[in-house]
């Protein structure tokens, strides 16, 4: 297993709620299942910290995309998204992990994942 391997802690998250329909839909939003990995080693620096932070948006990202049922165009549920990455955040609880959030979010940056 390479060495940076070694360094990623799993953080398994759950219960996030994913609304996988528009709002005309009958659908129920359905809960999603998260096992999120995070280099730990990287939190001792706040730029470590936002790396971290963006590995997060991105992993999140991809657990909340879905497919919209009439054209099967892939979404991504951007309140499900953001609760992750939140619950990620609180879970993860690092002090400077949440500094670099706290700086995101309280600044109106918005976290934004690519869309690969």
């Amino acid at each position: 297993m390479p060495s940076f391997l070694k360094t990623l802690a799993p953080l398994a998250l759950a219960g996030t709620a994913l609304a996988i329909a528009p709002a005309a839909s009958a659908e129920a939003p359905r809960p999603i299942s998260v096992q999120i990995q995070y280099d730990a080693s990287a939190l001792t620096s706040h730029d470590g910290a936002l790396n971290v932070l963006n590995s997060l948006q991105e992993q999140a990202s991809r657990a909340c995309r879905y497919d919209v049922p009439v054209s099967g165009a892939p979404r991504v549920d951007e309140d499900c998204t953001v609760q992750t990455v939140t619950r990620a955040v609180a879970k993860i609880n690092d002090p400077v992990l949440t500094a670099a959030y706290h700086d995101k979010t309280e600044t109106g940056v918005q976290l934004l994942a690519s869309q690969e």
